[in-house]
């Protein structure tokens, strides 16, 4: 059975884990205080709106929230459309912020976002590349 997400749950994405429950999908996530706020206020409100929704998924809408299905992808599309960036954008900053506070792992990159290694391996190179060029400034 399905427990409804409360304000303390752990965000990967769109999966969720409750308190006490085991992480499946390998080394926990790192969350800016930004976003950890931004979570559980949105998890304030979606518990407001559908108070017996037991969607396992982040983002639900008045079609999901009966359902364990995700929103549709082009609902998704037009929640962003305002925004002056893409998901794809969006996602990509995410795993070079994970890049950065995790040390550049591309295991942990491979694991956490579902990448291939040679995908991984591009951000882990680029985030170190990046730290270098960062280091020759400074000095």
């Amino acid at each position: 059975m399905l427990c409804p997400p409360t304000r303390s749950a752990r965000c990967c994405w769109n999966k969720w884990t409750w308190p006490g429950a085991a992480w499946t999908q390998g080394p926990e996530p790192s969350l800016d205080d930004y976003t950890a706020e931004a979570i559980s206020s949105y998890l304030d409100y979606r518990h407001r709106r559908w108070p017996n929704s037991t969607n396992p998924h982040l983002l639900i809408n008045r079609n999901t929230a009966t359902t364990t299905t995700a929103v549709s992808p082009s609902w998704t599309e037009k929640l962003v459309r305002p925004l002056p960036v893409g998901l794809d954008r969006l996602r990509l900053d995410r795993i070079l912020e994970e890049a950065l506070a995790n040390g550049a792992d591309p295991l942990h990159l491979a694991h956490i976002f579902s990448l291939g290694s040679k995908t991984s391996l591009r951000y882990t190179t680029a985030v170190a590349v990046s730290a270098a060029e960062h280091e020759s400034r400074s000095c």
